[in-house]
């Protein structure tokens, strides 16, 4: 199931995640590695940099819809 969790448990590997920030709302955000240092920062799906305001709480992308097609 998912469920928001507190954003210090979020995965340190390069992923995709769904975020929540008080000032900011729910979005999505990824780990990515600097270009100048090789670190591992937090990004906005928008290309913010996140390292100076992480998000609170963080869940798992939730799956894609499973699309059904109709025969005509």
């Amino acid at each position: 199931m998912n469920s928001w969790r507190p954003f210090e448990t979020a995965p340190e590997t390069m992923c995709d995640i769904l975020v929540y920030r008080p000032d900011a709302g729910i979005f999505i955000a990824s780990n990515q590695a600097d270009e100048n240092t090789g670190e591992n920062c937090w990004f906005s799906d928008s290309g913010e940099d996140l390292t100076g305001d992480l998000p609170t709480h963080w869940m798992v992308l939730p799956q894609f819809p499973k699309l059904r097609i109709e025969n005509e």
